[in-house]
């Protein structure tokens, strides 16, 4: 899993997603799964496109690693990216 931290000023940008155990739509920093044969830096680009509308450049440096075990992922590593440079226009509903 891949998580993108964009950052303008002192703000932070999120996203709405059914993250919750019922299916609440909760904040989260954008981001999402890796698809096979597909680098980390790849697939934050595909999901900050797909959930933000943004285009980004290759992630700055690792923010931090964090390891999750759930139901849902079990075993899972995230890795969240500062990203610095990006374009386009944001847009709500992206996807």
């Amino acid at each position: 899993m891949v998580i993108g931290i964009i950052r303008r000023g002192k703000e932070i940008l999120l996203v709405r997603e059914s993250l919750g155990a019922e299916g609440e739509v909760l904040w989260s920093l954008p981001g999402g799964g890796v698809e096979d044969g597909e680098l980390l830096h790849e697939a934050l680009r595909r999901e900050v496109r797909e959930e933000t509308g943004l285009l980004i450049a290759d992630p700055a440096r690792t923010a931090f690693l964090v390891h999750v075990d759930s139901e849902q992922y079990p075993s899972a590593l995230a890795a969240a990216f500062e990203v610095e440079q990006r374009s386009g226009d944001q847009c709500p509903a992206a996807q």
